[in-house]
C-alpha cells in the first residue's frame, strides 16, 4: 500500500507504550511524535469506566481534548484498550547521507542551517565522537567509522529534486566545516549507515570496561542553537567525575541524549550527573525529557521545569480521575506534596 507507521523508537517499543510516553525517535524531526499519529483512544479509567476519547474526522473541536490528556500521561489516567492511529506515505528515492565534522559544534551549526533550509529531511541525527569511538569497538558494523561528530541524514522526495537537495546539503556541511561527504541510493549501503545511527546505544553499553556498570541516559531537548552548549556542560561534569559519557542527539528536535555508564560504587553520582544536565537543559530554556516520559525519577525535575501551580493543576486531573490512586500512583508527580 505504500504507506508507514512514523513513529520510530526503540526495537522493543509497543503501542500501549509509545502512547504512554509520547514517544517519538529518529523520525521526529519531520513527523512528530506519537501525539500527531493518534486519532483517538479507548480507555478504561480507573473506576472502570469505558471512554471513547474522539471519532474518526480530520479535525474536531467537540469539548475537551481527551485524546491528548491521555498520551503522556504514563498510564496515570487511564488504560488504553484500543487506538486509532494513523499512516503516512512511505518515503520515496530516499538517500542516506553522513558528514563528519571537526567539533559537536561545526555540527550544530551545521543543523542550523540545515533545518533553515527549507530542504525536507527525514532525519537528522547526531553522533559524538565518543559514540563512533564505541561503535568500532564493539564491531557491531561491518564497517570502521571515523572517530569524530558524524551528522546522520535522511533525504527523501520527487526522483527531479532529491539529487540538488544532497548536493545543497553537501554545500552547507562543507561551509562548516565537514570534514568528509558520502550520500547513498543503495538499499544495502544506506542499512550500514544507518545501523551504525541505530547500534549506537548497544555499542556504547557492550564495551564497558566495568560489566557491572549500569546504563544510565539523559532525555532532556533544548533549543537547537544551545544543543552544542549543553553537550559541552556534559562532558565538563561526566569528566570531571571520571564517568565515561557519550552521545546520541535527535538534531532535528534538540532532543539530547548524553549516556553515562556507572559503577555500582558510583551509580548515585551516575544518577545525579543526569540529573544535572537536566537541569542544566531547563535553564537553557529547554526541557528535562523530550520523549521518554516523567517516571518515578524526575518528579522533582518536572516541579523545577513548570513550577508548583502547573504540577498542582496536573495532580488535581489525577485525583479527580483516580482517586483512590490504584493507577501508577509513583509516577510523573507526588500525590502528597
Amino acid at each position: 500500500m505504500g504507506l508507514f507507521f512514523p513513529p520510530d523508537p526503540g526495537p522493543r517499543a509497543c503501542i500501549g507504550g509509545m502512547i504512554s510516553t509520547s514517544c517519538a525517535g529518529t523520525n521526529a524531526y519531520r513527523y512528530g511524535t506519537m501525539k500527531e499519529w493518534v486519532i483517538g483512544l479507548t480507555v478504561v479509567l480507573a473506576d472502570g469506566t469505558i471512554v471513547r476519547t474522539k471519532r474518526r474526522p480530520r479535525k474536531s473541536s467537540t469539548g475537551y481534548d481527551l485524546t491528548h490528556l491521555m498520551i503522556g500521561a504514563e498510564g496515570t489516567l487511564g488504560l488504553v484498550t484500543e487506538a486509532v492511529i494513523k499512516l503516512a506515505p512511505s518515503p520515496t528515492n530516499q538517500r542516506v547521507a553522513i558528514a563528519v565534522f571537526p567539533s559537536p559544534k561545526n555540527a550544530v551549526q551545521a543543523g542550523l542551517e540545515l533545518t533553515s533550509s527549507g530542504i525536507t529531511y527525514d532525519a537528522l541525527e547526531l553522533l559524538d565522537h565518543n559514540s563512533m569511538k564505541f561503535l568500532n569497538k564493539a564491531g557491531l558494523s561491518e564497517r570502521q567509522w571515523d572517530e569524530k561528530p558524524t551528522l546522520f541524514l535522511k533525504i527523501s522526495g520527487p526522483s527531479g529534486s532529491v539529487q540538488d537537495s544532497v548536493d545543497a546539503t553537501r554545500k552547507m556541511a562543507t561551509k562548516h566545516g565537514s570534514l568528509s561527504f558520502e550520500a547513498t541510493e543503495d538499499e544495502e549501503e544506506q542499512k550500514l549507515f544507518w545501523n551504525a545511527r541505530k547500534f549506537s546505544g548497544r555499542a556504547f553499553y557492550e564495551t564497558r570496561d566495568d560489566p557491572e556498570a549500569l546504563y544510565l541516559c539523559s532525555d532532556s531537548a533544548v533549543p537547537i542553537s544551545r544543543v552544542a552548549d549543553l553537550m559541552e556542560e556534559a562532558y565538563q561534569m561526566s569528566n570531571s567525575l571520571g564517568i565515561p559519557s557519550a552521545f546520541i542527539v535527535h538534531l532535528g528536535d534538540g532532543n539530547v541524549h548524553c549516556q553515562v555508564l556507572a559503577s555500582p560504587a558510583k551509580l548515585e553520582t551516575g544518577r545525579q550527573l543526569i540529573t544535572r544536565i537536566e537541569l542544566c537543559a531547563v535553564d537553557m530554556d529547554g526541557t528535562i525529557s523530550g520523549e521518554h516520559g516523567i517516571g518515578t525519577n524526575r518528579k522533582d525535575e518536572l516541579i523545577y521545569e513548570l513550577g508548583e501551580n502547573a504540577v498542582d493543576m496536573m495532580r488535581s486531573i489525577k485525583i479527580a480521575l483516580d482517586p483512590n490512586r490504584i493507577l501508577n500512583p509513583d509516577k510523573i508527580l507526588r500525590l502528597d506534596p
